[in-house]
């Protein structure tokens, strides 16, 4: 199958059963599998990839050569499972629980979303890409969508990290019509659903290359940091 749907609603509301291909676990085997790839959970304080360690570590395989990616190492049900976890287990403001995750393994799907959009070229040899998508719900609030999705992107991409994955977060801003409907046909909905709103992407790959990360400890910059006003 190349398209699957998984909805925040339903992970919650069965107890954290999320079912990836034949395997059909709940959280806490998502847990106890991050846990033994040495996630960082950080629930026993004993794993051996720190929080810190996981976002440092972030790296990013732009995909635009195809061996970049390992063909031999294809992300797994649990991988993906563990992944999925993550981003369901992300806050949400005011605990709408609206996004809902589409995993896309076509080419044919992906492809097009290249011609229009220019920071999507990681498509071209990535063998996965989950698609946020925002879902218009009862108690749902869009003004907060884009603050639920990056945070949701950031869970997926560090507990990826600590799998050993290569990530890349893409944008799905809609342009112009073009591109609109090329994002929507790319999950199956109809231009201008009112319902299901694209948010974000997120490539998944295992490498075949040194990849070069992007993110390092050394971006600590205490410039930055302010106390009480900018500028103190």
């Amino acid at each position: 199958m190349s398209v699957r749907h998984f909805t925040r609603r339903d992970f919650l509301q069965a107890g954290g059963l999320v079912a990836c291909g034949t395997a059909a676990l709940g959280a806490q085997d998502a847990l106890a599998f991050a846990s033994e790839k040495g996630d960082s959970t950080g629930a026993s304080g004993d794993n051996s990839l720190g929080i810190i360690d996981a976002l440092a570590g972030r790296k990013t395989l732009h995909g635009l050569e195809a061996d970049q990616y390992d063909p031999d190492a294809p992300v797994t049900d649990e991988e993906l499972q563990a992944i999925l976890t993550a981003g369901f287990s992300a806050p949400s403001a005011v605990a709408q629980q609206t996004l809902e995750f589409v995993v896309v393994t076509d080419r044919n799907a992906m492809l097009p979303i290249i011609d229009h959009n220019e920071n999507a070229n990681e498509l071209k040899t990535c063998p996965m890409v989950i698609v946020l998508v925002e879902h218009d719900a009862d108690g749902g609030h869009p003004r907060f969508y884009q603050y639920d999705s990056g945070i949701a992107a950031m869970a997926m991409v560090a507990q990826a990290t600590a799998l050993g994955l290569c990530t890349c977060i893409v944008s799905m801003k809609q342009t112009d019509d073009s591109n609109a409907t090329i994002y929507y046909d790319s999950i199956g909905l109809a231009q201008g659903s009112d319902e299901y709103h694209p948010q974000l992407m997120v490539t998944l790959g295992h490498p075949a290359v040194d990849a070069v990360t992007g993110a390092s400890v050394d971006n600590y910059d205490e410039a930055r940091i302010h106390d009480q006003t900018i500028g103190a």
